[in-house]
């Protein structure tokens, strides 16, 4: 099982939502912490990404000592093979 879903579909103006699922972490601190960053990593490659899409990253998997970087390989791997990364 992935540590992050990524579901796009085709749309005039580009939206991100985020979603981390309790079971990743009871406390809402972490949760939120872990969406803050996420939306980071998004902000700083905007010029990137194909526009015109809307994206749902849901968390699920609940990993303790999960890493920020394996998380942002993660999302850049699932954007590079939705073909939402431009090159």
């Amino acid at each position: 099982m992935d540590l992050i879903v990524l579901k796009a579909e085709k749309n005039i103006a580009s939206c991100f939502a985020f979603n981390v699922a309790v079971r990743f972490d009871k406390r809402s601190t972490r949760r939120n912490r872990l969406k803050r960053k996420l939306r980071e990593f998004v902000r700083l490659r905007l010029g990137k990404i194909k526009k015109g899409y809307n994206v749902m990253c849901q968390v699920s998997k609940p990993e303790r000592r999960i890493k920020l970087v394996q998380i942002n390989l993660e999302l850049e791997k699932l954007l590079r093979k939705a073909e939402l990364l431009e090159n």
